[in-house]
């Protein structure tokens, strides 16, 4: 703008036009900007897009994402069992971990289209195996496990899994077998305390998403996201030292205290009735 470069330069990512609104010089620079675009060509003269455009979308409305009611129709309650009947006897010490997973996996016999777990690798180290009584991994390149309903998403990937987690469409056999948090579902999230770190922007800007869209009237409920942080504050095994961080639960608390709870359950039943609430737990809109 004047002497000033914008195309190639730092001002680039800036706002480039600034006074076009009350400067006729912008204004007609951003025309023209706006006109090299060919807007003509993709939309009629009333704002609708042309046939160049809706072409391209499939016949089928079974294949619109925006048409299927999974996308919008919200929170989908899980069939929660009584967490009392998994209670280890007063005074145990055994693990929280191997408690909670003989849980989930319930939770996923009962709830076999709406729960899954999305884990960075860790499920054995984090004594979670129990979870593979009933379900198994669901490797989608993998031709034994692909589609087989396995409940487990695997992958060394902390912001693949949170991504998915947030919410995403899986499309098998021609139908929809799980979308998650913003398509009605609940999922877990478990990983060592160091390594949420990685997606710690991530689960900020989700819920920056998450109040904005309870500022809509269209936008239903949604499951809470749910993460399993292990090795909390101590050392434990052979790489305590290297697996402590306790910045994601900070992260967390300084969110808007609508959208956030932390639970730090002192064994293994407390662990017990903890998850099964938040098994239980949506995102509730603040009035």
């Amino acid at each position: 703008m004047g002497d000033e470069i914008i195309e190639g330069s730092f001002h680039a990512h800036q706002v480039p036009l600034p006074a076009a609104a009350t400067d006729d010089t912008q204004l007609d620079l951003l025309n023209k900007w706006l006109s090299s675009y060919k807007p003509t060509e993709l939309f009629n003269k009333d704002g609708s897009p042309k046939d160049l455009v809706t072409k391209i979308l499939p016949e089928s409305q079974e294949l619109r994402m925006g048409q299927r009611k999974e996308t919008y129709a919200g929170y989908t309650p899980l069939n929660v069992p009584d967490w009392r009947t998994f209670c280890v006897p007063r005074g145990s010490e055994q693990s929280c971990m191997l408690t909670i997973g003989t849980f989930i996996d319930k939770v996923l016999v009962d709830n076999p289209t709406s729960a899954r777990m999305f884990s960075p690798d860790e499920l054995e180290s984090n004594k979670l195996s129990a979870v593979f009584k009933h379900t198994n991994r669901d490797f989608q390149w993998d031709p034994e496990t692909h589609a087989r309903g396995g409940r487990v998403i695997e992958i060394l990937s902390e912001h693949t899994c949170q991504g998915l987690l947030q919410g995403t469409l899986s499309f098998q056999r021609r139908s929809i077998d799980s979308g998650y948090t913003l398509t009605g579902r609940t999922g877990i999230f478990p990983s060592y305390e160091a390594f949420l770190g990685i997606i710690h922007t991530m689960m900020v800007q989700y819920s920056k998403f998450i109040k904005i869209c309870h500022e809509t009237s269209w936008r239903k409920d949604v499951g809470s996201l749910n993460y399993i942080e292990t090795s909390t504050w101590t050392r434990q095994e052979h790489n305590g030292f290297s697996h402590q961080n306790p910045s994601f639960i900070g992260a967390v608390l300084n969110l808007k205290s609508g959208i956030k709870r932390v639970y730090l359950p002192p064994d293994a039943n407390c662990f017990l009735s903890t998850i099964a609430h938040c098994m239980r737990s949506k995102v509730l809109r603040t009035p």
